[in-house]
C-alpha cells in the first residue's frame, strides 16, 4: 500500500493493492509466465488480509518504451536483436485489463547507462478493477464499480 500516493492520485482508501516490481527476462517472455504471475498475485490480493478491490501499477509510457533512443539502449547497445515486433509494458498491462487513469511526464530520475545524462522517466499509472469473493451484495458489501471514483 502506498497512503499517500493513493490520496494524490485521488484512489480509494483501504482497498488499494500496489504492485511495484514485476520483471520477466526478455529471454523468457512470450511463455506465458508474466500472465501466470500476475493472475496468481490478482487472485491473492482479494483474499485476506489485503482484501483489495483496485490493483494499481505504474510503468514507463509506451512512447518512452518504444522510442528510438529507448530501443537502442535496451537492445542494439546490449548486445541483443531488435525485435520485429515491438510491445511496451504499458500495451501488455492493457491487455490484461489495466487501464491507464492517470500519466506523470516527470515521475522519476532515470540515468541513461551510457551517456550518464540525468532524465524524467515518463511514467503512467494504471489500474484495474477486481472484486473481492467477499462481497456478498448487501449494503454492507456492496460492491461499486470504482473506476468512477477517479478520472
Amino acid at each position: 500500500m502506498k497512503p499517500g500516493m493513493d490520496m494524490r492520485l485521488e484512489l480509494p482508501a483501504d482497498v488499494v493493492f500496489w504492485v511495484t516490481s514485476l520483471y520477466i527476462s526478455w529471454a523468457i517472455q512470450e511463455g506465458g509466465l508474466g500472465r501466470s504471475a500476475m493472475q496468481k498475485l490478482e487472485n491473492l490480493a482479494i483474499e485476506l488480509p489485503f482484501e483489495a478491490r483496485v490493483l494499481t501499477l505504474d510503468t514507463p509510457t509506451k512512447e518512452f518504451q518504444l522510442s528510438p533512443e529507448f530501443i537502442k539502449m535496451s537492445y542494439s547497445d546490449s548486445g541483443w536483436e531488435v525485435p520485429k515486433v515491438l510491445r511496451s509494458t504499458q500495451e501488455w498491462y492493457e491487455r490484461q485489463g489495466y487501464a491507464v487513469f492517470h500519466r506523470d511526464d516527470e515521475a522519476y530520475p532515470w540515468t541513461h547507462p551510457t551517456s550518464g545524462q540525468v532524465h524524467k522517466l515518463p511514467l503512467v499509472f494504471m489500474r484495474k478493477d477486481v472484486w473481492s469473493r467477499y462481497d456478498d451484495g448487501n449494503d454492507a458489501g456492496e460492491s461499486t464499480n470504482l473506476s468512477s471514483t477517479v478520472s
